[in-house]
């Protein structure tokens, strides 16, 4: 597998320091030397593309945040028999994504499952 780099011109120190530590905390290790870049082992395009759109920055362990594709939420919600959940029963998300499944829990159409008390 090829390493891909991402090289960028001379800025303050200021400026330095706030790009190396997003591109650090998307998995990118300086290396000096005749590269003088950041390197990343896979593609960050999409990482950054996300960094730029939300001004979000990344957490220090990238792999601390696991979201779960609301596709996949959507496909779990639908294999779930909520229709035979009683009151006391209790609906777990992951505490490592974004609340997906109870976003799309809380969006099925016409309430069909009129929970009211959610618990967080």
């Amino acid at each position: 597998m090829t390493a891909l780099s991402i090289r960028f011109s001379q800025v303050s120190p200021t400026l330095y320091s706030e790009v190396n530590e997003v591109l650090t905390r998307l998995g990118g290790k300086w290396k000096g030397g005749r590269t003088k870049a950041h390197v990343f082992q896979e593609d960050p395009t999409h990482l950054i593309a996300y960094v730029l759109t939300t001004a979000l920055m990344p957490r220090k362990n990238r792999d601390a945040f696991f979201p779960t594709p609301n596709e996949v939420a959507r496909g779990i919600m639908m294999m779930s028999d909520l229709d035979k959940l009683c009151d006391d029963d209790l609906f777990l998300e992951p505490q490592a994504g974004s609340g997906a499944s109870l976003i799309t829990y809380n969006s099925t159409p016409a309430n069909s499952y009129n929970r009211t008390t959610l618990r967080t």
